[in-house]
């Protein structure tokens, strides 16, 4: 029985297998329970390597809880979670430099990723689309200007100073932040083009 894989306890088979995938490559402590005893062993997992980036790829299989009203509302909580924990870590990679900007896609990669979930099977498509719907509220929060979660910092630092920032200024802040935004997406959007029908 796995009990926690890279420190992580797996709530659900997606947390093991993300933990994996995220290490790719590298050794990672997997805490087992056999025969009684608890013990951790460094495992080094087979890897593949797509869009410039090297994953972990999980060597068993987990056997299938039993479904009930129960479980499946303790698996949607926890796979929400992991969920948002990937996304984060993503952002994170991101930004480290440990993904490039060929692993990032905007509308045009993502419809073609739907199309291609579509066309596989229908619960791969209620997955990436329940991820895509995590991934923008969490891109949301961001503390960037023009997003909600910029206006959050707004609101705490009039808070804290008990001023309030002029909205002329705000205005021009936003601004900006919209249009560095929009010219992301636009590159973005022609990298995905680009590599699609390139």
């Amino acid at each position: 029985e796995i009990l926690s894989v890279n420190g992580n306890r797996g709530h659900t088979a997606n947390d093991m297998q993300y933990e994996i995938q995220h290490e790719g490559g590298t050794e990672i402590p997997v805490t087992v329970l056999r025969g009684g005893v608890e013990m951790t062993l460094s495992v080094r997992f087979p890897t593949v390597t797509a869009q410039g980036v090297t994953f972990g790829v999980p060597d068993f299989l987990v056997e299938a809880e039993e479904k009930t009203v129960v479980s499946v509302l303790r698996h949607t909580y926890y796979q929400s979670a992991s969920t948002v924990k990937m996304i984060w870590d993503s952002l994170v990679d991101m930004v480290s430099g440990k993904y490039g900007f060929e692993a990032v896609s905007g509308p045009v990669g993502v419809a073609d990723a739907i199309t291609d979930a579509a066309a596989t099977d229908v619960t791969q498509l209620i997955y990436l689309v329940a991820v895509i719907t995590i991934n923008l509220g969490v891109a949301n929060l961001l503390p960037l200007p023009a997003l909600d979660g910029g206006r959050m910092i707004t609101i705490l630092f009039e808070m804290i100073t008990r001023k309030k920032i002029p909205s002329k200024i705000e205005g021009i802040v936003n601004g900006i932040g919209l249009m560095l935004l929009l010219g992301f997406s636009v590159f973005i959007m022609i990298k995905d083009v680009v590599q699609i029908f390139g």
